[in-house]
């Protein structure tokens, strides 16, 4: 088993490597103890409605095939889910699966999403869960505030 750290897509892709989809396409699948994720479309990406000849971002559409049988399928491990308001890209209510509220830091300086990766406060508290150090964050993460 191995923790994993997705950023945006790379969440979505971790999930999908450690899916019964892959499984039954691949004959593998990707172990997973822990998965870190930071704005990461589980319900949806927001911008995914702007037509792309690429078929990854229909697959991000909320409500997407791909994003249904994704989020139906059983998990054995926990999903830690962060976001900063003010995601243009994703949206932070998309930033967790179902279910589940992402851990949320209000916006800083830069564009929300794509510095979401770099964003301090949110790795500190991955780099402290992954130490097994006392965490940052509270469970359960407070609910995000309205629009």
């Amino acid at each position: 088993d191995v923790d994993a750290i997705g950023f945006s897509m790379g969440g979505l892709v971790a999930r999908y490597a450690a899916s019964d989809m892959y499984l039954a396409k691949s004959g593998r699948r990707l172990s997973i103890k822990r998965l870190f994720t930071v704005s990461s479309p589980h319900c949806g990406a927001k911008l995914a409605w702007v037509p792309m000849p690429d078929s990854r971002v229909a697959d991000m559409r909320s409500g997407s095939g791909f994003l249904d049988r994704l989020n139906a399928e059983p998990r054995d491990y926990e999903v830690f889910a962060y976001t900063r308001l003010g995601d243009e890209v994703v949206g932070e209510r998309n930033a967790a699966p179902p279910g589940q509220t992402a851990w949320w830091v209000c916006k800083h300086f830069g564009l929300s999403h794509a510095s979401a990766y770099s964003e301090r406060r949110i790795l500190a508290d991955i780099a402290r869960r992954l130490r097994s150090e006392g965490r940052f964050a509270r469970h359960p993460p407070a609910p995000l505030p309205e629009d």
